[in-house]
């Protein structure tokens, strides 16, 4: 590496490494664990008081392994240590539900739940839902319940016609659900719900319900009246 030729230039570089630094920062939970093992073996010879990192091997007892899919239903495909998490939202982005699994059951597993927890408070008429809750009967007992448009976002053998009247009714509510994942995206980088730093279930759920709290009120002061 060539030398600053002034302290003109060393400023300049300076200064614009932080914005860099913050902007491409790599998560500590993707540094792989011989790195880290490295550093703190660098901390400990330097006498620094190295923080606290919990590895995958030393977790919170109570968590589950699961696939980064929060039902929140992130695309990234890494293993992680946690809870999953199943919601619904309305029209307006508002987060009208929210489950807390205490493990990793299976997403088709929890539609009917989920579904049965907004009968006699919304009554929808049309719903979407990702691909992992599509299953024949999902759909029997959806159209049972009153909802004449349902929609998987994955077909899972299912015809178009059957769930829903027409082509273009399954097109509109699967674009409303691919709408779904900026609220999720701006919940995980604006409202720390990408990773949970506080261990235990109990705290897992108060870390949760703070952030979805903060962002429909964030949300609410911008809706307009209809």
């Amino acid at each position: 590496m060539k030398r600053f030729r002034s302290a003109r230039q060393l400023q300049r570089f300076v200064s614009i490494h932080d914005p860099i630094a913050n902007l491409f920062h790599i998560p500590r939970q993707n540094i792989p664990l011989t790195i880290i093992a490295s550093c703190e073996e660098l901390r400990c010879r330097c006498g620094v008081k190295s923080p606290v990192f919990r590895a995958p091997n030393g977790r919170d007892p109570q968590t589950a392994l699961c696939r980064s899919s929060l039902s929140l239903q992130c695309h990234s495909r890494d293993v992680d240590y946690g809870h999953k998490l199943n919601l619904t939202t309305g029209r307006s982005g508002l987060i009208l539900d929210l489950v807390i699994e205490a493990g990793n059951p299976a997403d088709s597993e929890r539609f009917l739940p989920m579904l049965e927890r907004h009968i006699g408070i919304w009554d929808p008429r049309q719903a979407a839902a990702d691909g992992g809750y599509a299953s024949r009967e999902n759909l029997r007992r959806a159209k049972a319940c009153g909802v004449r448009d349902m929609a998987f976002h994955k077909k899972s053998g299912l015809k178009v016609e059957d769930m829903v009247k027409s082509k273009w009714v399954y097109r509109k509510l699967r674009n409303f659900r691919a709408g779904i994942e900026a609220g999720i995206s701006c919940l995980k980088r604006a409202y720390g719900l990408a990773r949970c730093t506080w261990g235990g279930l109990d705290h897992f759920k108060t870390y949760v319900w703070s952030s979805v709290v903060a962002y429909n009120l964030a949300l609410f002061t911008r809706l307009k009246p209809v």
